[in-house]
Protein backbone atom coordinates (compact mmCIF):
# COMPACT_ATOMS: atom_id res chain seq x y z
CA UNK A 1 0.00 0.00 0.00
CA UNK A 2 2.78 2.03 0.53
CA UNK A 3 2.56 2.51 -3.62
CA UNK A 4 -0.72 3.50 -3.11
CA UNK A 5 -0.46 6.17 -0.43
CA UNK A 6 2.95 7.94 -2.90
CA UNK A 7 0.15 8.20 -5.46
CA UNK A 8 -2.34 9.70 -3.32
CA UNK A 9 0.35 12.28 -2.21
CA UNK A 10 1.33 13.12 -5.43
CA UNK A 11 -2.18 13.58 -6.94
CA UNK A 12 -2.76 15.11 -3.77
CA UNK A 13 0.37 17.98 -4.51
CA UNK A 14 -1.14 17.97 -8.15
CA UNK A 15 -4.12 19.09 -7.11
CA UNK A 16 -3.31 21.61 -4.10
CA UNK A 17 -2.66 24.12 -6.60
CA UNK A 18 1.11 24.63 -5.90
CA UNK A 19 3.21 26.58 -8.43
CA UNK A 20 4.68 24.04 -11.08
CA UNK A 21 7.91 25.23 -9.79
CA UNK A 22 7.47 23.65 -6.60
CA UNK A 23 6.53 20.38 -7.93
CA UNK A 24 8.71 20.38 -10.76
CA UNK A 25 12.05 21.40 -8.81
CA UNK A 26 11.03 18.99 -6.25
CA UNK A 27 11.16 16.34 -8.80
CA UNK A 28 13.99 17.41 -10.28
CA UNK A 29 16.14 17.57 -7.05
CA UNK A 30 14.96 14.37 -5.68
CA UNK A 31 16.35 12.57 -8.69
CA UNK A 32 19.63 14.48 -8.61
CA UNK A 33 19.53 13.18 -4.61
CA UNK A 34 18.41 9.37 -5.95
CA UNK A 35 20.85 9.04 -8.55
CA UNK A 36 23.77 10.23 -6.48
CA UNK A 37 25.01 7.58 -4.06
CA UNK A 38 25.39 7.84 -0.38
CA UNK A 39 24.98 11.00 1.21
CA UNK A 40 28.19 13.66 -0.50
CA UNK A 41 28.38 17.26 0.10
CA UNK A 42 26.77 17.92 -3.09
CA UNK A 43 23.26 16.05 -2.12
CA UNK A 44 23.55 17.53 1.38
CA UNK A 45 23.54 20.75 -0.16
CA UNK A 46 20.78 19.83 -2.66
CA UNK A 47 18.46 18.39 0.39
CA UNK A 48 18.92 21.60 1.82
CA UNK A 49 17.92 23.59 -1.23
CA UNK A 50 14.97 21.44 -1.59
CA UNK A 51 14.00 22.47 2.37
CA UNK A 52 14.95 26.13 2.02
CA UNK A 53 13.11 26.79 -0.99
CA UNK A 54 9.90 24.67 0.37
CA UNK A 55 9.51 21.94 -2.38
CA UNK A 56 7.12 19.62 -1.70
CA UNK A 57 8.37 17.13 0.06
CA UNK A 58 6.48 14.01 -1.44
CA UNK A 59 7.43 15.01 -5.02
CA UNK A 60 10.88 15.00 -4.19
CA UNK A 61 10.87 11.52 -2.15
CA UNK A 62 8.95 9.64 -5.61
CA UNK A 63 12.31 11.68 -7.27
CA UNK A 64 14.59 10.39 -5.12
CA UNK A 65 13.43 6.58 -5.94
CA UNK A 66 13.24 7.42 -9.55
CA UNK A 67 16.80 8.84 -8.96
CA UNK A 68 17.71 5.50 -7.25
CA UNK A 69 16.48 3.29 -9.63
CA UNK A 70 18.04 5.03 -12.38
CA UNK A 71 21.26 4.82 -10.71
CA UNK A 72 21.12 1.28 -10.72
CA UNK A 73 20.12 0.68 -14.03
CA UNK A 74 23.29 3.39 -15.24
CA UNK A 75 25.58 2.30 -12.96
CA UNK A 76 27.83 0.59 -15.13
CA UNK A 77 27.40 3.51 -17.02
CA UNK A 78 28.26 6.16 -14.83
CA UNK A 79 31.26 4.16 -13.27
CA UNK A 80 32.86 4.35 -16.65
CA UNK A 81 32.04 8.11 -17.04
CA UNK A 82 33.63 8.56 -13.90
CA UNK A 83 36.57 6.45 -14.22
CA UNK A 84 36.72 8.33 -17.76
CA UNK A 85 37.13 11.29 -16.58
CA UNK A 86 39.25 10.22 -12.93
CA UNK A 87 42.32 9.18 -15.08
CA UNK A 88 42.08 11.59 -18.17
CA UNK A 89 45.95 12.68 -17.90
CA UNK A 90 44.42 16.20 -18.81
CA UNK A 91 42.27 16.40 -15.38
CA UNK A 92 45.02 14.81 -13.29
CA UNK A 93 46.22 18.29 -11.45
CA UNK A 94 42.83 19.38 -11.11
CA UNK A 95 42.38 16.44 -9.21
CA UNK A 96 45.02 16.42 -6.89
CA UNK A 97 44.56 20.30 -6.54
CA UNK A 98 40.93 19.68 -5.45
CA UNK A 99 42.09 16.58 -3.38
CA UNK A 100 43.98 19.04 -1.73
CA UNK A 101 41.05 20.73 -0.32
CA UNK A 102 39.52 19.13 2.97
CA UNK A 103 36.06 19.85 1.97
CA UNK A 104 36.24 19.24 -1.70
CA UNK A 105 37.20 15.31 -0.12
CA UNK A 106 33.29 15.56 1.33
CA UNK A 107 32.23 15.26 -2.00
CA UNK A 108 33.22 12.15 -2.93
CA UNK A 109 34.45 13.10 -6.08
CA UNK A 110 37.39 10.57 -6.02
CA UNK A 111 34.72 7.96 -6.41
CA UNK A 112 33.89 7.03 -9.95
CA UNK A 113 30.31 6.19 -9.37
CA UNK A 114 29.98 9.25 -7.21
CA UNK A 115 31.67 11.58 -9.91
CA UNK A 116 29.44 10.14 -12.80
CA UNK A 117 26.48 10.44 -11.18
CA UNK A 118 27.05 13.77 -10.38
CA UNK A 119 28.09 14.99 -13.61
CA UNK A 120 24.96 13.01 -15.35
CA UNK A 121 22.80 14.76 -12.63
CA UNK A 122 23.84 18.30 -12.78
CA UNK A 123 23.66 18.02 -17.11
CA UNK A 124 20.27 16.44 -16.02
CA UNK A 125 19.09 18.68 -13.60
CA UNK A 126 18.16 21.77 -15.68
CA UNK A 127 16.42 20.50 -18.69
CA UNK A 128 13.84 18.14 -16.88
CA UNK A 129 13.15 20.63 -14.12
CA UNK A 130 12.10 22.67 -17.50
CA UNK A 131 10.33 20.05 -19.09
CA UNK A 132 8.18 19.09 -16.31
CA UNK A 133 7.55 22.50 -15.54
CA UNK A 134 6.28 22.22 -19.27
CA UNK A 135 4.05 19.74 -18.70
CA UNK A 136 3.05 20.67 -15.11
CA UNK A 137 1.91 23.28 -16.97
CA UNK A 138 0.10 21.49 -19.68
CA UNK A 139 -1.48 19.06 -16.60
CA UNK A 140 -3.35 22.37 -14.74
CA UNK A 141 -4.37 23.27 -18.28
CA UNK A 142 -6.20 20.07 -19.38
CA UNK A 143 -6.52 17.67 -16.76
CA UNK A 144 -6.69 19.70 -13.50
CA UNK A 145 -10.25 20.29 -13.43
CA UNK A 146 -11.22 17.04 -15.30
CA UNK A 147 -9.49 14.69 -12.04
CA UNK A 148 -11.11 17.10 -9.27
CA UNK A 149 -14.28 16.61 -11.20
CA UNK A 150 -13.54 12.53 -10.96
CA UNK A 151 -12.96 12.85 -7.48
CA UNK A 152 -9.69 10.55 -8.20
CA UNK A 153 -8.11 11.56 -4.65
CA UNK A 154 -11.34 10.46 -3.05
CA UNK A 155 -11.41 7.06 -4.19
CA UNK A 156 -6.94 6.65 -3.94
CA UNK A 157 -7.86 7.91 -0.02
CA UNK A 158 -10.58 5.44 0.43
CA UNK A 159 -8.02 2.48 -0.96
CA UNK A 160 -5.74 3.36 2.08
CA UNK A 161 -8.38 3.65 4.28
CA UNK A 162 -9.43 0.14 3.43
CA UNK A 163 -6.13 -0.83 3.61
CA UNK A 164 -5.49 -0.01 7.14
CA UNK A 165 -8.44 -1.48 7.98
CA UNK A 166 -7.36 -4.52 6.52
CA UNK A 167 -4.35 -4.92 8.31
CA UNK A 168 -6.23 -3.96 11.69
CA UNK A 169 -8.27 -6.74 10.84
CA UNK A 170 -5.66 -9.19 10.60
Amino acid sequence: MFWLRLLSDLLEALQSGRHPLGISGALALGLFIGLVPGWPLQVLLAALILLILDFDLTTAALGMLAGAFLGWLLDPALDALGTWLLTAPALQELWTSLYAQPLMRLTRFNNSVVLGSTLVGLLLLLPLEIILRLLLRRYYAVWHERLERLGLLRWLRWGQWLARLQRGAS
